[in-house]
């Protein structure tokens, strides 16, 4: 189903001269082709798939004001829509295209970062920003932020996009410490940690365990972080010395991007003064992390403000093509003034707009480039799974225990959430390994590597059949009386072919409409999950 907002809709009448005026009849009718015929002729409409900014659409239509009135408007609507399909499909300064919402605030970061402020337009289209926000050129980090708490459940994967395409460096210059403070904050929360906590996790050491006792899993974990986090790498690359707060932000950044309920554990302060350390030792290999003494406290961390920078001549940012592969980590000293101020905008333009299409971050070092013809995915290779109803247990897994089960359980306390859920994806069904849907229920796209590690233990196997039971019976529950037993029934719910689309941060099922049950509809396990904080992402079913 398409939706259309129009900003403003305006008509101009040209008369024949002599001829009485017609104003009044065309404002009615105005009114009436925004309220109903728009939306009616709509339905019909097969306008191409995501988000399209458009500024401007400008028709003609002719009439005789001898017409019907409801004739008049609904030619009307037609060449209104006929004209912005038409401008779709053009090359016109005047359209973005996102082709999901994460891309909009993926663009935003990254142009913002890189001075690039054409499609600030779009940007508000979107939603991103409104009115009293700061203005993107005058105060880029207070922007920035603005946009992501409109929209926290987006911020982390856009943050990655963004530090993908224009760099660590450029960011941490867009940012600076309080920025990077105010951005963990929004992500923490949209992971399932109270504000408070949040500001705790980004304190001095803010952890309230023993260190004694957790050091072991501080370390498998702190590992883990650094080498499955994108965004802990693209740190380490920037040849960066920020001040220690930076660095705890960047902890929890990194710890949400590869297991976001683990921001929720007891230890979390800890384990953030753990990935700290690994960040801040840009000398030392991966695996050689020695858990700092943990400190407790229970004093927040000031609340995080937007910062605004005065214009002055730009100064690069050092780079790893910069570095010999001996050097220090360069930038400045710790405990200095971390934050570059910004480049001096020469010209900041609200009225032109360029085209952008969605790229692969990695292979472009500048914002999307402008396209001429619609983003159609032909090169995006459907993943198919024929369990792709696993994820409706998504629905009954806060009725089972999950996640708190995974993060509880001392059996599993060296496993990430994300590896936990794998393996249950794979006790719950048939599925391989790197079955998209096995991935998607551990909050992976579908050519992400299955999460891997030191064998299976008996102890862990043993925690993990515990909690795919409680998690049987939980659906079985909600699918309402049964002689079945719960392994029965959740065979059912599971088997059904879909395609697995998938991205960071979003995960979409489309399956087909011979797919729909009408038992797991009256559930209501195929409801859009939406935002799920310990998956880390959006996850959205479609019958097509």
């Amino acid at each position: 189903m398409s939706e259309l907002t129009i900003g403003r809709l305006t008509a101009t009448v040209h008369a024949k001269p002599g001829s009485e005026n017609s104003g009044g009849p065309v404002d009615r009718m105005l009114r009436r082709l925004a309220e109903q015929r728009l939306e009616a002729a709509l339905v019909d409409a097969q306008l191409p798939a995501g988000d399209w900014c458009v500024r401007r659409v400008e028709t003609i239509v002719r009439y005789d004001p001898r017409d019907h009135e409801s004739d008049i408007e609904a030619a009307w609507a037609g060449a209104v829509l006929a004209s912005l399909c038409e401008t779709l499909h053009t090359a016109n300064g005047d359209i973005v295209h996102y082709r999901r919402p994460g891309d909009a605030v993926a663009d935003l970061i990254t142009s913002i970062t890189m001075r690039r402020l054409e499609r600030v337009w779009a940007w508000r289209q979107m939603g991103l920003l409104g009115q009293g926000d700061p203005e993107p050129g005058v105060d880029p980090a207070g922007a920035v932020l603005a946009a992501v708490a409109r929209r926290p459940d987006l911020a982390l994967a856009a943050v990655a996009a963004a530090v993908s395409a224009a760099g660590a460096a450029a960011l941490h210059r867009t940012l600076g410490t309080e920025g990077w403070l105010g951005l963990a904050t929004i992500v923490a929360t949209a992971a399932g940690c109270h504000r408070s906590d949040a500001e705790l996790l980004l304190g001095p050491a803010g952890s309230s365990a023993d260190p004694r006792q957790v050091a072991a899993d501080l370390v498998a974990r702190a590992q883990e972080a650094s080498a499955t986090s994108g965004l802990a790498r693209a740190f380490r690359r920037a040849g960066l010395r920020p001040r220690p707060a930076a660095l705890r932000a960047w902890a929890v950044l990194a710890l949400a991007e590869c297991d976001p309920a683990v921001l929720r554990v007891a230890h979390a302060g800890a384990l953030v003064d753990a990935v700290a350390s690994a960040l801040a030792a840009a000398d030392k290999p991966d695996g050689l992390v020695t858990p700092p003494a943990a400190t407790p406290t229970r004093r927040p961390s000031a609340e995080p403000g937007r910062v605004t920078t005065q214009p002055s001549p730009d100064s690069p940012a050092p780079t790893e093509d910069a570095l010999p592969p001996s050097a220090p980590a360069v930038g400045r000293d710790e405990g200095s003034d971390d934050r570059a101020e910004a480049g001096t905008v020469e010209r900041v333009t609200h009225n032109d707009a360029g085209t952008v299409e969605r790229t692969d971050a990695a292979d472009s070092p500048s914002p999307p480039e402008p396209v001429a013809e619609p983003a159609t995915d032909g090169n995006r290779v459907g993943a198919f799974s024929d369990w792709a109803g696993v994820l409706f247990m998504l629905a009954t897994a806060e009725a089972a225990g999950v996640p708190d089960l995974l993060l509880d359980d001392p059996r599993l306390a060296a496993r990430s959430v994300r590896w936990s859920l794998h393996r249950l994806a794979l006790l719950l069904t048939p599925a391989a390994a790197d079955d998209p849907a096995a991935l998607a229920l551990a909050g992976l796209p579908p050519d992400a590597e299955a999460p891997d590690g030191p064998p299976t233990t008996a102890p862990e196997r043993a925690a993990l059949a515990a909690v795919a039971a409680r998690w049987r019976v939980a659906t079985a529950h909600r699918m309402g009386p049964s002689t079945l037993d719960p392994v029965a029934v959740v065979a059912r719910v599971v088997r059904r072919r879909g395609e697995i689309d998938a991205d960071p941060g979003w995960i979409e099922v489309h399956l087909d409409l011979d797919e729909v049950d009408v038992d797991v509809r009256r559930a209501g396990l195929d409801i859009d999950p939406g935002w799920v904080p310990w998956l880390g992402a959006v996850v959205r079913y479609r019958y097509v």
